[in-house]
């Protein structure tokens, strides 16, 4: 997609909140460009979204597209089970540490 304007907090909420209502999550957080506030154009709305679920994690990301669609926004999903979040902070995992301390909490 060619676009020129970036995308709306308002925006980027009322996704996030449209995922908290078809999906049980417990955490939705903001991070990259859009929630260390500087966007281009080009760039992409990334999510974190911490969740207890048996199903493939390949499988929930397409619904979850599949659900924004009409968003037209480009959106790039990354999804942890809550076990897999702690782990991540005993280890020190660096993704997940930036993103749980920089980014930006749009639920839970």
């Amino acid at each position: 997609m060619n676009r020129k304007k970036k995308i709306s907090l308002t925006l980027i909420r009322s996704a996030a909140e449209r995922i908290s209502e078809r999906f049980k999550v417990e955490k939705i957080v903001l991070f990259g460009s859009y929630a260390y506030g500087h966007p281009a154009a080009h760039s992409d709305v990334d999510l974190l979204v911490v969740m207890e679920t048996r199903k493939r994690f390949s499988e929930i990301r397409y619904q979850m597209y599949t659900l924004l669609e009409d968003c037209r926004i480009p959106l790039d999903v990354v999804i942890r089970r809550p076990g897999q979040v702690s782990t991540a902070m005993e280890r020190r995992d660096w993704f997940l540490l930036e993103v749980l301390q920089k980014g930006r909490v749009l639920y839970g």
